[in-house]
């Protein structure tokens, strides 16, 4: 273990805060030197290390006239600090490594000092270490061999009382460890001795006879449960025997058409099922038979063309009505030139002119009556062609397949239903 820094906060001469580093950079050397002139702090340094960690207990080597502990703590308040907090922090490393940080704080409260002591291990605060930390100190570092490790040569003579050879004895050991192997060993044959007398009377009590009684039993039952349990193995072994029967059985069973007898009313339902639906098919076909539409698939071709012949008599129609009224403008068109009173000669070249560009849009077949096909029935041809024409024949094919299916899954059942019976 070793001191790594101690500070003050209005402590004694010690006005504001000061820090001091114990260690250096030669690494973890456990031995501090610290020297002065008079009057310098060099005692009150001492004393704020001890009055840290050992408290009330510090007053037997700190002072030399008789006084409280509470007249020592507001003795060293520095009489010029600005605020009314004092504070000493001393912070040390164990030698697992481990960093504690114990400061006591107090304050002035009339004749009394409001004290309060918090540890901090590792930099986290430790609630159970300050409340505890009397004794936890004189774990790792006892009161009475506390003048060896802080030693103050103007108090040297304090180290020549016989008086306090016995403290120092009983710290070295409690250091060590040797007063707590002297506990244990005391606390030891006491257990013994106590053990002993206990089982002694344990032995003659009601508890132990009954004790042998409820062993007895327990031994009884045991054995009845090891024979259970060699009769549960014989059952286990006769159950898979049978086990092993049944599943031969079975198999011999569903090869000769047990499932088939086993799924009998399910087949028939599924063949009700497919018989109704081809009764709907077969009614979707007769309503597609039925329709005026149906027949004309057999002649398609010759109702295509009558329908392009139609058109094609529609379009002479137009034509022919285009030429009687190209005639017609023809011969307004002479009139109106022989009203111009001009030449017999200009007269017959606009003549030929209007002759010749004419010529080819006028048909030979003015005159020629024709028959018209109504609306409705161009309609009804339109309608054939494009909507009847186009769907029905995979409508056909798809009602046809549907009853080529429906026939074929109606024999496999019936195959099945066979099977079963026999």
């Amino acid at each position: 273990m070793y001191f790594t820094k101690v500070e003050l906060h209005n402590f004694g001469i010690y006005k504001g805060t000061h820090e001091m580093t114990l260690t250096n950079k030669l690494g973890d050397r456990n031995i501090t030197l610290i020297g002065g002139m008079n009057g310098r702090g060099k005692t009150t340094f001492h004393d704020a290390i001890l009055l840290a960690l050992y408290g009330k207990l510090a007053l037997r080597y700190i002072q030399e006239n008789e006084r409280s502990y509470d007249k020592l703590l507001l003795d060293h308040i520095n009489k010029h600090a600005t605020d009314s907090v004092t504070y000493i922090a001393v912070t040390l490393c164990l030698d697992d490594g481990t960093a504690l940080r114990i400061t006591r704080s107090w304050s002035a409260n009339g004749n009394k000092a409001n004290q309060s002591v918090s540890v901090e291990k590792n930099g986290v605060v430790d609630k159970y270490l300050g409340e505890n930390w009397n004794y936890y100190i004189e774990e790792i570092l006892p009161f009475g061999i506390a003048r060896f490790f802080f030693f103050n040569n103007e108090k040297i003579t304090q180290l020549a009382n016989d008086s306090s050879f016995e403290q120092i004895k009983a710290s070295i050991k409690s250091a060590i460890g040797v007063t707590t192997i002297e506990k244990t060993i005391n606390h030891l044959d006491e257990i013994i001795r106590r053990k002993r007398n206990a089982l002694q009377a344990f032995e003659n009590s009601a508890e132990n006879i009954a004790f042998r009684e409820v062993e007895a039993q327990l031994k009884e039952i045991n054995e009845r449960i090891e024979a259970a349990i060699h009769r549960v193995n014989d059952l286990e072994r006769a159950c898979q025997d049978h086990a092993v029967r049944v599943e031969a059985r079975e198999k011999e069973f569903w090869s000769s058409g047990g499932e088939l007898s086993k799924n009998r009313e399910s087949i028939k339902s599924e063949m009700q099922k497919i018989t109704a639906e081809r009764e709907a098919v077969q009614s979707d076909i007769r309503l597609l038979v039925s329709d005026p539409a149906t027949p004309l698939l057999l002649c398609s071709n010759l109702v295509k063309e009558a329908y392009e012949q139609e058109l094609k008599s529609q379009q002479k129609g137009v034509q022919q009505y285009a030429n009687e009224q190209l005639n017609e403008a023809f011969q307004r068109i002479l009139e109106r030139i022989g009203m111009l009173h001009i030449s017999e000669e200009i007269y017959y070249n606009v003549k030929s002119i209007i002759d010749e560009e004419l010529t080819d849009h006028i048909s030979e077949h003015v005159g020629i009556p024709r028959q018209d096909v109504s609306a409705s029935s161009m309609k009804l041809f339109e309608r054939f062609i494009y909507e009847v024409l186009l769907s029905a024949p995979n409508q056909i094919r798809s009602l046809t397949e549907q009853v080529e299916s429906q026939e074929n899954l109606l024999l496999s059942l019936d195959e099945h239903l066979e099977a079963a019976d026999d």
